[in-house]
């Protein structure tokens, strides 16, 4: 494994927080602005726009004209390293 494909903690955040986004409203696209984003997760803009740039580079989503696109949910649920037990929901099949 290299270094970049190392997660840092934002990147962990925010595919947590989208994979925890889709198991409330169950779609793979979200309008979303990179300030909402930021809001939602105590992250400056910079930051934010890094981030996601390192989730493009995954292949796991898209964020485009505010429009964020999960094109790998199974790849985002690792990166995360989110666990459905959490909100005790079950797998969805779709993983």
């Amino acid at each position: 494994m290299k270094f970049e494909d190392i997660p840092t903690p934002a990147v962990y955040r925010l595919s947590f927080y989208l994979r925890q986004l889709e198991s409330f409203q169950r779609a793979d696209k979200h309008t979303i602005s990179s300030k909402q984003l930021g809001d939602a997760l105590g992250m400056s803009l910079v930051t934010v726009n890094r981030t996601l740039q390192a989730l493009r580079r995954t292949g796991a989503m898209e964020f485009r004209n505010g429009m964020l696109t999960v094109r790998d949910w199974k790849r985002l649920t690792e990166i995360g390293e989110f666990d459905f037990g959490y909100l005790h929901l079950p797998v969805p099949a779709r993983l």
